[in-house]
């Protein structure tokens, strides 16, 4: 045994493996292809982490610094982005023009909405014909230093637009109701239908996926957008759209008549005339139907005959009244309603019932005298003034009670320092209306 040698064996050095040149340049493509990777995938993060916002089809940088997010919820700044969306924005009052910074508007070519600080209504004008709607959005408008803040749903209403946030992508899209309308209607005009010069208010039905269409022999429809079938059918000679309500007038064979988008029926098309009026009061819409031969009635949104169509007129002309708080030319305080008949005028509430016989000449008191306004009412005490045949006034209640019985000889207002003043006069004497009701136990209605 060579003892010595096998300690040699053991302690000499073992020598290192030698790593290949293409092993090192596999390693090198690995950890490369791996760099690429993160980064590709960083990138990827940061791009949908960047806010992305269009309006109309084009890319805006200055709205990303309007429009907040915070918590994953869109902030949008009404009067700031006003201009972007073709409305100019005011504070103030629209209706009365009076500095108040709890107000402010917003007006474009087609309509004005009003807005209030600490407040989920919203009222809507459509200037092409000043009807009033009231809106009710999610959540309340809130004001701060002069700005009035809202949730995407109350720009949509505010602004009448289409706006959509993708949280996942980071995407704000924002379409104009115009923008939204000519792009779809150069749609459906390469696909057979004819060009409308469409109003507003119809294009409002896009807003909710419907859009009124026409064929090229002057019949028109509704059509889904979404689903790209037909809601109505192209048989009408005419349909226009009540955003309010979601319904549609229709004309067939010279008649109109009220369909839901749901297809419903609401009002038979018999009518050779129907107009939907307002309650300012509490925000509910009516018909207002006239019959082929001039007669007219009321009917409710749902489609219930509240006065029959069998009567002259319904709602009385308040151009004589401007300075007397006149809400609607239709409904008085929210409740009654003036109809006509033979000439005469009686007082109906809006359950159906009526409240007076058709005796009266007029409704309203006009004067003469300067620095006096007519007037139809008395609005804090919720009086009408209505005349007799023999050219004497009377006052009556809601209920249909008459004050006095047809003796006065004239009723009037004057205002003074803003307030207004009532007066009667009765054989030539001129009495403080007020005084006297507050004296005979007659007190004012809670607004």
């Amino acid at each position: 045994m060579d003892l010595f040698g096998d300690v040699e064996q053991k302690i000499k050095p073992k020598q290192k493996k030698q790593i290949k040149p293409t092993t090192i340049l596999l390693i090198f493509i690995a950890v490369l292809v791996v760099i690429t990777i993160l980064i590709f995938c960083l990138l990827i993060y940061l791009k949908g982490n960047i806010l992305k916002i269009s309006i109309n089809g084009v890319k805006s940088e200055e709205l990303k610094e309007i429009i907040i997010i915070k918590e994953d919820k869109v902030v949008v700044p009404i009067k700031a982005i006003a201009r972007y969306l073709g409305y100019e924005a005011y504070s103030g009052d629209y209706k009365t023009l009076e500095v108040d910074e709890t107000k402010s508007y917003v007006k474009s070519e087609d309509e004005v909405t009003m807005f209030t600080a600490g407040s989920k209504i919203i009222q809507q004008i459509l200037l092409e014909n000043n009807s009033l709607q009231e809106i009710v959005i999610d959540e309340e408008i809130i004001e701060k230093d002069g700005e009035f803040y809202t949730t995407i749903s109350g720009a949509r209403k505010i602004f009448s637009i289409y706006f959509n946030y993708d949280k996942n992508k980071n995407d704000i899209i924002i379409m104009t109701l115009d923008y939204l309308y000519a792009n779809n209607l150069n749609y459906y005009m390469q696909n057979g239908f004819a060009e409308i010069n469409e109003s507003f208010q119809n294009k409002k039905a896009l807003l909710e996926n419907m859009m009124i269409l026409k064929t090229s022999n002057n019949k028109y429809g509704v059509i889904n957008v979404a689903t790209g079938k037909m809601i109505l059918e192209p048989q009408y000679e005419n349909i226009d759209y009540i955003p309010k309500l979601s319904k549609f007038i229709v004309t067939g064979n010279g008649l109109k008549g009220v369909i839901s988008k749901d297809k419903e029926m609401v009002v038979k098309i018999e009518y050779k005339d129907i107009q939907v009026i307002e309650n300012e009061k509490d925000n509910s819409s009516y018909y207002l139907v006239t019959t082929s031969n001039d007669l007219m009635g009321l009917i409710d949104k749902d489609g219930k005959e509240i006065i029959y169509p069998e009567y002259s007129q319904i709602g009385y002309n308040m151009k004589n009244f401007t300075d007397n708080d006149i809400e609607s030319d239709y409904i008085l305080f929210g409740k009654l309603v003036p109809v006509k008949q033979n000439n005469l005028w009686g007082i109906f509430d809006l359950q159906g019932n009526q409240i007076t016989d058709f005796e009266f000449s007029n409704l309203g008191c006009t004067t003469k005298l300067s620095n006096a306004y007519n007037i139809i009412q008395v609005p804090e005490y919720e009086l009408i003034i209505v005349s007799s045949t023999n050219g004497k006034y009377d006052i009556i209640r809601t209920d249909g009670t008459k004050l006095f019985g047809f003796v006065l000889d004239s009723v009037y207002k004057t205002i003074n320092t803003g307030k207004s003043y009532y007066y009667m006069v009765v054989n030539g004497t001129t009495i403080d209306l007020v005084t006297y009701l507050e004296e005979h136990g007659i007190t004012k209605v809670s607004q």
